[in-house]
Parts: structure tokens; C-alpha cells; sequence
């Protein structure tokens, strides 16, 4: 038996599993590419056909404004998605309540936060 994952064109890992050795090659995925390998779905992905950790961002949140994005990202504000290009993004919220904010840009990690209105 192997271990094996499919990657997307990003590096982005999209499946892992194991398999019979001689099954590898037999592999075929439309869009992506299949290698043998050990992978994390959430932390890690392809580089140069190599299972390469994710770098963390380095988005801050500093009384209610986003710093540092990387840019394009997507802001998830309580699941709802927001595309953003800007490197700092101020945050405002009209009613009281805890948001949960998610800074997503491949490859980076996720970037979570929660905001506090009161």
C-alpha cells in the first residue's frame, strides 16, 4: 500500500488516501495532478511537486481594523463572503454582537478573529 493525494493546479490538496502501490499509476483525475505522498488537507500543500507546509498570515486586527491582508483575500464576516484587494480594511458592524471574521488567502492559513460591537 501507498499513501497518495491529488492536488489542484494552485498546489491546493483536494484528496488523500491510500491505494495498492501499482494502483498509483492507474490514477486519473480531471484537473489534477495525483502523487504518492502524506499530506494534511487544511495545512498543507504542493509546491514544485513537494508536500510543503502553509504559511500563516500576517493579518493583524487592531481595534477593529484588518492590517497586513494579503491581497487579493476573502473576508468570511459570519459565512458571508466578501472579496477584498485593499491591505487594510476597517471593520464596522451596526448592531451589537460577537462576529466571527475569516481572512482566507491561498496558500496562506486562515486567519481567525473574533469582533466584539458593543
Amino acid at each position: 500500500m501507498i499513501s497518495y493525494l491529488i492536488h489542484d493546479h494552485e498546489g491546493r490538496i483536494i484528496q488523500t488516501g491510500t491505494i495498492p502501490e501499482d494502483m498509483l499509476e492507474l490514477q486519473h483525475v480531471n484537473g489534477g495532478t495525483v502523487i504518492a505522498g502524506v499530506a494534511n488537507l487544511n495545512t498543507d500543500y504542493v509546491v514544485d511537486g513537494a508536500v510543503t507546509p502553509r504559511p500563516a498570515q500576517d493579518t493583524r486586527l487592531i481595534a477593529g481594523t484588518l492590517t497586513h491582508l494579503p491581497v487579493p483575500c476573502t473576508i468570511h464576516i459570519d459565512g458571508n463572503a466578501h472579496a477584498c484587494t485593499d491591505d487594510v480594511v476597517e471593520l464596522e458592524f451596526t448592531y451589537p454582537a460577537t462576529y466571527a471574521v475569516r481572512v482566507e488567502a491561498f496558500p496562506y492559513l486562515d486567519a481567525e478573529f473574533n469582533v466584539v460591537k458593543k
